[in-house]
Protein backbone atom coordinates (compact mmCIF):
# COMPACT_ATOMS: atom_id res chain seq x y z
CA UNK A 1 0.00 0.00 0.00
CA UNK A 2 2.61 2.08 1.43
CA UNK A 3 4.74 1.49 -2.17
CA UNK A 4 1.95 2.19 -4.62
CA UNK A 5 0.87 5.49 -2.70
CA UNK A 6 4.85 6.93 -2.86
CA UNK A 7 4.83 6.00 -6.47
CA UNK A 8 1.42 7.62 -7.70
CA UNK A 9 2.91 11.03 -5.87
CA UNK A 10 6.20 10.33 -7.98
CA UNK A 11 4.45 10.12 -11.38
CA UNK A 12 1.71 12.55 -11.14
CA UNK A 13 3.67 16.40 -10.48
CA UNK A 14 0.33 17.85 -9.54
CA UNK A 15 -0.30 15.63 -6.85
CA UNK A 16 3.26 16.32 -5.72
CA UNK A 17 3.19 19.76 -5.87
CA UNK A 18 0.03 19.94 -4.15
CA UNK A 19 1.20 17.45 -1.46
CA UNK A 20 4.52 19.79 -0.87
CA UNK A 21 1.73 23.38 -1.08
CA UNK A 22 -0.26 21.82 1.84
CA UNK A 23 2.48 20.50 3.55
CA UNK A 24 4.52 24.32 3.50
CA UNK A 25 1.10 25.90 4.31
CA UNK A 26 0.44 23.89 7.28
CA UNK A 27 4.17 24.41 8.47
CA UNK A 28 3.48 28.25 7.83
CA UNK A 29 0.35 28.37 9.62
CA UNK A 30 1.52 26.06 12.89
CA UNK A 31 4.86 28.55 12.78
CA UNK A 32 2.49 31.34 12.77
CA UNK A 33 0.23 30.18 15.62
CA UNK A 34 3.53 29.58 17.40
CA UNK A 35 4.86 33.23 17.21
CA UNK A 36 1.43 34.88 17.93
CA UNK A 37 -0.13 32.46 20.35
CA UNK A 38 -0.54 35.55 22.37
CA UNK A 39 -0.91 38.42 20.33
CA UNK A 40 -3.27 36.99 17.43
CA UNK A 41 -3.97 40.77 16.50
CA UNK A 42 0.03 41.33 15.36
CA UNK A 43 -0.20 38.96 12.25
CA UNK A 44 1.29 40.46 9.33
CA UNK A 45 -0.68 39.93 6.72
CA UNK A 46 1.11 41.57 4.04
CA UNK A 47 4.07 38.73 4.90
CA UNK A 48 1.37 35.93 5.24
CA UNK A 49 0.28 37.10 1.49
CA UNK A 50 3.66 37.25 0.43
CA UNK A 51 4.65 33.97 1.36
CA UNK A 52 1.34 32.16 -0.26
CA UNK A 53 1.93 33.88 -3.11
CA UNK A 54 5.09 32.91 -3.59
CA UNK A 55 4.55 29.03 -2.47
CA UNK A 56 1.98 29.11 -4.83
CA UNK A 57 3.68 29.99 -7.78
CA UNK A 58 5.00 26.24 -8.32
CA UNK A 59 1.58 24.51 -8.24
CA UNK A 60 0.04 27.08 -10.23
CA UNK A 61 2.50 26.15 -13.14
CA UNK A 62 2.56 22.61 -13.04
CA UNK A 63 -1.78 23.18 -12.90
CA UNK A 64 -1.56 24.92 -16.62
CA UNK A 65 1.20 22.41 -17.82
CA UNK A 66 -0.76 19.33 -16.57
CA UNK A 67 -3.99 21.01 -18.57
CA UNK A 68 -1.66 22.12 -22.07
CA UNK A 69 -0.26 18.20 -21.93
CA UNK A 70 -4.02 16.77 -21.10
CA UNK A 71 -5.55 19.01 -23.72
CA UNK A 72 -3.27 19.04 -26.26
CA UNK A 73 -3.35 15.36 -26.42
CA UNK A 74 -6.44 14.61 -27.42
CA UNK A 75 -6.79 17.87 -29.61
CA UNK A 76 -4.08 17.43 -32.06
CA UNK A 77 -2.14 20.85 -32.16
CA UNK A 78 -4.59 23.63 -32.38
CA UNK A 79 -2.93 26.77 -32.62
CA UNK A 80 -6.05 28.63 -31.09
CA UNK A 81 -5.89 26.09 -28.23
CA UNK A 82 -2.23 26.60 -27.70
CA UNK A 83 -1.90 30.35 -27.87
CA UNK A 84 -5.08 30.30 -25.43
CA UNK A 85 -3.26 28.52 -22.88
CA UNK A 86 -0.16 30.36 -23.51
CA UNK A 87 -1.76 33.14 -22.84
CA UNK A 88 -2.93 31.82 -19.31
CA UNK A 89 0.26 30.94 -18.21
CA UNK A 90 1.21 34.39 -19.02
CA UNK A 91 -1.61 35.44 -16.91
CA UNK A 92 -0.96 33.32 -14.15
CA UNK A 93 2.76 34.42 -14.11
CA UNK A 94 1.78 38.49 -14.01
CA UNK A 95 -0.87 38.07 -11.24
CA UNK A 96 1.26 36.08 -9.13
CA UNK A 97 4.32 38.84 -9.78
CA UNK A 98 1.78 41.38 -8.88
CA UNK A 99 0.84 40.16 -5.88
CA UNK A 100 4.62 39.30 -4.83
CA UNK A 101 5.48 42.79 -5.85
CA UNK A 102 2.04 44.03 -4.10
CA UNK A 103 2.88 42.64 -0.75
CA UNK A 104 6.66 43.32 -0.68
CA UNK A 105 6.17 47.00 -1.21
CA UNK A 106 3.56 46.73 1.79
CA UNK A 107 5.97 45.00 3.78
CA UNK A 108 8.91 47.48 3.18
CA UNK A 109 6.91 50.35 3.98
CA UNK A 110 5.75 48.61 7.36
CA UNK A 111 8.23 46.81 8.40
CA UNK A 112 12.34 47.79 9.15
CA UNK A 113 15.27 46.95 6.60
CA UNK A 114 17.06 44.34 9.64
CA UNK A 115 13.83 42.16 9.29
CA UNK A 116 13.30 42.37 6.12
CA UNK A 117 17.31 40.39 5.46
CA UNK A 118 15.27 37.26 7.01
CA UNK A 119 13.13 36.72 3.89
CA UNK A 120 16.16 36.82 1.53
CA UNK A 121 18.01 34.32 4.00
CA UNK A 122 17.09 31.14 1.30
CA UNK A 123 18.41 33.01 -1.42
CA UNK A 124 21.76 33.65 0.30
CA UNK A 125 21.75 30.22 1.83
CA UNK A 126 21.33 28.13 -0.89
CA UNK A 127 24.08 29.38 -3.70
CA UNK A 128 26.66 29.03 -0.99
CA UNK A 129 25.17 25.85 0.78
CA UNK A 130 25.76 24.20 -3.03
CA UNK A 131 29.20 25.86 -4.04
CA UNK A 132 32.60 24.69 -3.51
CA UNK A 133 34.46 27.72 -1.89
CA UNK A 134 38.11 25.75 -1.90
CA UNK A 135 38.20 24.97 1.44
CA UNK A 136 39.02 22.07 1.93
Amino acid sequence: MRADYASHLVRSPIVFELFLFSYLISALCLQNVNIYKTNAYLVDYNLVLFTVAVLLRRPALCALMQLQTHLMQGRGRRTGLRHWLQLRKVLVVVATVLVIVWSAIKLISNTSLFNLLFLFYPLVHTPLSNANLGLY
